[in-house]
């Protein structure tokens, strides 16, 4: 399993479970991994739903 696959943020709970990722391991390379904050694009969502840009459904 490739390690992207291994650390996914929607698979690793599964994969500690799994025993093949411990969250020793997973800290260590969370902890490693640069940060890109400030490469981060932010939406904001009231302003994009007020102009009409995005209609979204009730409910949701």
């Amino acid at each position: 399993m490739s390690d992207e696959m291994l650390y996914d943020v929607r698979l690793v709970e599964r994969n500690i479970q799994k025993g093949k990722l411990n969250r020793k391991d997973h800290q260590k390379w969370l902890k490693a991994q640069e940060d890109l904050t400030e490469q981060a694009f932010v939406v904001d969502y009231d302003q994009l739903t007020a102009t009409g840009a995005q209609k979204v459904p009730k409910g949701r």
